[in-house]
């Protein structure tokens, strides 16, 4: 594997780690430094690998992050009361 697929990877596993957890604010800190590092890293897989791996980090990336990012608002609202049936 290049380092930009072992690059990708990385950033993988670190934005699903962080996105398991709750935050206060909905992890959009994170999210600014985790597109920060990331676009760069895309750059670099798609002009070392083609582009449709490039292509297909971009949409893999904005589905994973849709999902994470429901489930921490979901998490945060059940705990919060807001899920209550009452």
């Amino acid at each position: 594997m290049t380092l930009s697929i072992t690059a990708a990877f990385i950033w993988l596993i670190v934005a699903n780690l962080r996105a398991m957890f709750p935050s206060k604010d909905h992890h959009w800190k994170f999210a600014y430094v985790m597109i920060a590092i990331g676009i760069p890293i895309l750059i670099g897989v798609a002009l070392q690998k083609q582009h449709l791996v490039g292509a297909g980090g971009v949409v893999y990336g904005g589905v994973d992050h849709a999902l994470a990012g429901g489930l921490s608002l979901a998490l945060d609202q059940t705990r919060d009361g807001y899920g209550d049936s009452k």
